[in-house]
């Protein structure tokens, strides 16, 4: 059978690609095979492997796909054999007018890949969660995908992405006022200024309340309380002794003071 000067190039090409797995009926024939592996694999790794026997018509490429069948190779039953080869008649449809081999060779290797599994079960159970596991993969694929294109069309937030703050946004979230030595000494003398000028209410008994109210004797814990109130008044008002006005606690002192002596 005369072939067509494209497809005698396109054989001299898959002879040069493939070398040994590339076998050819007769050196004037049309008809040839090439070993196909899944994608990573060798012959001794693979657990699935076929042999893909094409012949090519008169009219290819222009006017007619290759012919195809499957053998196996190892690991595929004939119906997966059957299945790949449906396969790959699919894929020829599209690509008349063109040399196609390669391509169908890589896209048979890519099947394998697929179906490259140890102890695989080819039975029509095994088939069946097989094609349950391949439809759950591509819906999850299709939410990717739908996800994508949420985020692409309203912003992370309306697909519910995460994304991260730019260096602006990050500065921003710390940003406040600045601590310097002229700050802290403005904050200090407002805070001394305001102390001065609070009026304090001292609402504990005098001595002498306590003495008149019939003899109460304050127990340690009280007097201890007072001891360290009256310490801590001390070094709020040791700030500036002579903006503090004493009267009121010279005039305790003073009737105390007349009191011991009665």
């Amino acid at each position: 059978m005369s072939l067509s000067d494209d497809a005698a190039m396109e054989l001299e090409a898959l002879d040069a690609i493939f070398g040994a797995d590339f076998t050819r009926d007769s050196p004037a024939s049309s008809s040839f095979a090439i070993a196909a592996l899944p994608h990573g694999e060798t012959a001794e790794s693979a657990n699935v492997a076929a042999r893909l026997r094409f012949a090519l018509p008169p009219l290819y490429p222009q006017a007619a796909p290759p012919s195809i069948a499957v053998e196996s190779a190892k690991g595929l039953s004939a119906e997966r054999c059957e299945e790949l080869c449906a396969f790959l008649n699919s894929q020829a449809a599209p690509l008349l007018g063109e040399a196609s081999v390669f391509t169908l060779v890589e896209a048979a290797r890519e099947w394998l890949v697929t179906r490259n599994t140890k102890g695989a079960d080819d039975s029509m159970f095994g088939r069946m969660l097989e094609r349950e596991g391949n439809r759950a993969q591509e819906e999850a694929a299709k939410a990717k995908s739908a996800a994508a294109a949420a985020a692409a069309a309203g912003g992370p937030q309306q697909a519910g992405a995460q994304r991260l703050l730019s260096p602006e946004e990050r500065a921003k979230l710390f940003a406040g006022t600045k601590v310097t030595a002229d700050a802290y000494r403005k904050w200090l003398e407002a805070y001394i200024k305001e102390t001065k000028t609070a009026k304090i209410v001292d609402t504990r008994p005098t001595g002498r309340a306590i003495f008149e109210g019939g003899g109460q004797k304050a127990d340690d814990a009280a007097l201890d309380q007072v001891v360290e109130e009256e310490d801590f008044n001390a070094e709020v008002f040791a700030h500036d002794d002579d903006d503090v006005e004493l009267d009121s606690l010279d005039s305790d002192d003073a009737s105390e003071g007349a009191g011991d002596q009665r």
